[in-house]
């Protein structure tokens, strides 16, 4: 697997982005993220973390965030341009 997006949370974590999904190293531990009883397979192509421990994923069909175990879409009514998001 290679990486498309990285960035380094609270502690020891580190956030992953690959063209198979989203995945969470911790320590020597890498695994893929589960959401909402199903794996986020989603080619992660952005991340980032803001103040409260949110981690923004980018992916070719969207934007979500991640907080408290959930992932959820952001509502993209109103937007302009594609759902493919290349940077945060």
């Amino acid at each position: 697997m290679n990486e498309l997006a990285m960035v380094a949370g609270s502690g020891a974590t580190v956030w992953v982005g690959y063209a198979e999904g989203l995945y969470v190293l911790r320590g020597d531990e890498l695994s893929p993220v589960m959401a909402g009883g199903g794996r986020v397979d989603d080619p992660v192509t952005a991340l980032w973390i803001d103040d409260d421990e949110t981690v923004w994923v980018g992916t070719r069909e969207g934007l979500y965030r991640y907080k408290d175990e959930r992932l959820e879409p952001v509502d993209r009514e109103g937007s302009v341009g594609d759902s493919y998001i290349r940077c945060l």
